[in-house]
């Protein structure tokens, strides 16, 4: 027999707790993190673990990463809303991981291009990411009710992490081309 403090998983139960994990923010980061997941050992080699961290300074690297972390754990802090009241924001993370996506797909399956091999097209996939983040803040609403400091934290957390992420980008580009330039190596070469 269970006492009245014990958890009985009911049908009921199971329910409120998936629609609970349902409407939580975290929820719309995991397609991004599902395609990085399966999709980053495709992109070309400038972007391959070896070449892509190699050498990059600490006062880049360490914002990046603490932002990087902060903008995708912030969001389990808080619940979606529907999807009436926030459609510009739905729409917005819609549009931005279309966008996002697409720039990786381009990236993938023309590496040789001229907009792969451009300073665009290689930060591309390091700027889009600011409009589905943008969107996952606009949609989001803090399970506290003080946290009125929630959506000014998230968006700045977003405008440094995406700055770091981009300059990040940058300098590798820059360090790999002039590289090429001067013939030591490809930064398409695979790695």
């Amino acid at each position: 027999m269970m006492s009245s403090n014990e958890f009985r998983l009911t049908a009921d139960n199971a329910r409120l707790c998936l629609q609970t994990v349902a409407d939580n923010g975290f929820v719309l980061t995991l397609p991004v993190l599902l395609w990085n997941g399966l999709l980053t050992r495709k992109l070309p080699g400038l972007f391959a673990a070896a070449v892509f961290h190699r050498d990059v300074p600490a006062a880049i690297r360490v914002p990046e990463n603490i932002f990087r972390v902060l903008v995708l754990v912030l969001p389990g802090f808080t619940a979606l809303g529907g999807v009436t009241e926030h459609r510009s924001g739905y729409l917005l993370y819609l549009a931005g991981l279309a966008v996002y996506f697409l720039s990786w797909l381009c990236l993938i399956s023309f590496p040789q291009s001229r907009w792969s091999r451009s300073l665009t097209g290689v930060v591309a996939p390091a700027l889009t990411p600011g409009f589905w983040l943008v969107g996952i803040g606009l949609v989001s609403s803090p399970y506290l009710e003080g946290w009125t400091w929630f959506r000014p934290v998230y968006f700045c957390g977003v405008f440094v992490f995406l700055a770091a992420h981009c300059l990040h980008v940058w300098f590798i580009h820059r360090r790999e081309s002039s590289r090429q330039v001067a013939g030591r190596t490809s930064p398409d070469r695979e790695v």
